[in-house]
């Protein structure tokens, strides 16, 4: 929210007088897509406390949930769902890859990705369990 509102603030800056309320006409979907993703921020979270923790596994069916969770914000979001990016500057480094990296820092610090290249690797497991079970 403090985003949305310092597009506001940006907004008015920039039309000056052009527009009588140039906050409605720009940043209104730009806040109904923040409360979307809050809200499935805190589905997500309601899920994963409701998933018991397996001792001697590596990646919990609590990861596979988020994943499935972020496919959905990407969908509403019009972001592809991809792990492989710039070869050059960052291969890891998609729209996905990093908004699943920075929804990861709600999670508690144990449960977060180290660095955006481990979270891609999180994420490619969890669309192949995702594949495999879906065939």
């Amino acid at each position: 929210m403090e985003t949305v509102s310092f597009l506001q603030k940006v907004i008015d800056f920039r039309s000056g007088e052009k527009s009588e309320n140039p906050r409605k006409e720009y940043l209104q979907p730009i806040s109904l897509l923040v409360k979307q993703l809050d809200d499935y921020c805190v589905q997500a979270l309601l899920m994963l406390e409701g998933i018991p923790a397996k001792k001697g596994r590596r990646e919990g069916t609590w990861y596979d949930v988020l994943v499935d969770l972020m496919i959905e914000v990407a969908g509403i979001l019009g972001i592809k769902v991809a792990t492989g990016g710039d070869r050059i500057e960052n291969p890891n480094a998609t729209p996905f890859t990093v908004l699943t990296f920075a929804i990861e820092k709600a999670l508690p610090t144990e449960a977060r990705s180290p660095s955006l290249a481990a979270c891609a690797k999180r994420i490619d497991r969890s669309l192949r369990r995702r594949s495999a079970t879906t065939k």
